[in-house]
């Protein structure tokens, strides 16, 4: 025994039971059964064709029906006026109704972007910030219970990644790639990549090229092959590579003066580039 429940509106109708779905406008109709079939008889087609009908159609239609219910003769110019006349106002509205969401989307988007920017900014300004007073506190690096005491940190970058070639597809080139993630040491001797499965390290005294990309520096090291390096994100690259300096300055005992003077030139840009993203 099945079950129906079913309804009008004029010409639409609509109706479903436990043996499928219909309807119809007018004199078209359509249905199609719950039950599985081994072959498609063409009804959920054309059920969909009819559900795509009375979405686009339905003003006209309810417009047409109410002229003829209120008297108008069925092909006379005022059913025909009514009919259009709803159908325009429903085609401006859902107009209306797109560009407002196409707006609305475009207004995320963009807030969005600035919320990114601003965040990038932010830890460009503390990444300068720290590098400064770190700069003045400790020219020659402080103790760390990270390293050996004949150590000295400079500078803890957390949230680092190693760097190593790899091919983005089979046969094809190796790129630099992240690989791993862990936290950067750059101390007066070296620079140490600590992660929770790989550490690699890479001395100043052997490093005899860098190569910065958009995120990351790698380094050639004399009598190793493998040209690995290490990411620290967009927003801390340029407080990395002035790290790297003073680290280099330090273990070769050169001079800091126009380190730090490039340390306050960042945290100055930095400043202005936040002011310029936050009101």
């Amino acid at each position: 025994m099945g079950l129906r429940i079913g309804g009008s509106l004029g010409p639409l109708r609509l109706g479903i039971s436990t043996r499928g779905i219909g309807g119809g406008v007018g004199p078209f109709s359509a249905g199609t059964s719950w039950r599985r079939r081994g072959k498609s008889d063409g009804t959920v087609p054309a059920l969909f064709a009819i559900i795509a009908f009375i979405l686009v159609a339905w003003p006209y239609t309810l417009g047409t029906w109410a002229a003829v219910k209120l008297g108008a003769p069925p092909d006379s110019a005022a059913r025909s006026v009514t009919g259009w006349t709803l159908e325009v106002i429903y085609v401006l509205g859902l107009v209306w109704l797109v560009l407002t969401f196409l707006n609305n989307l475009n207004r995320a988007r963009a807030a969005q972007d600035l919320e990114e920017r601003r965040q990038a900014a932010q830890a460009a300004a503390r990444a300068s910030q720290d590098l400064v007073r770190r700069l003045r506190a400790n020219p020659c690096g402080g103790p760390d219970p990270a390293l050996p005491a004949s150590r000295r940190l400079l500078m803890r970058f957390d949230d680092a990644s190693l760097v190593e070639p790899r091919p983005e597809r089979r046969g094809g080139p190796r790129v630099p790639t992240k690989i791993a993630n862990g936290y950067l040491l750059v101390t007066d001797h070296e620079l140490m990549f600590v992660g929770p499965e790989r550490s690699v390290k890479w001395r100043y005294d052997k490093i005899f090229d860098m190569h910065t990309g958009s995120d990351f520096v790698t380094f050639n090291v004399t009598n190793r092959q493998l040209v690995s390096g290490v990411s620290v994100g967009t927003a801390r690259l340029y407080a990395l590579l002035l790290t790297v300096r003073w680290g280099s300055a330090v273990a070769s005992d050169s001079e800091l003066t126009d380190i730090e003077v490039a340390a306050r030139q960042l945290k100055r840009d930095d400043a202005a580039a936040l002011a310029a993203i936050v009101p």
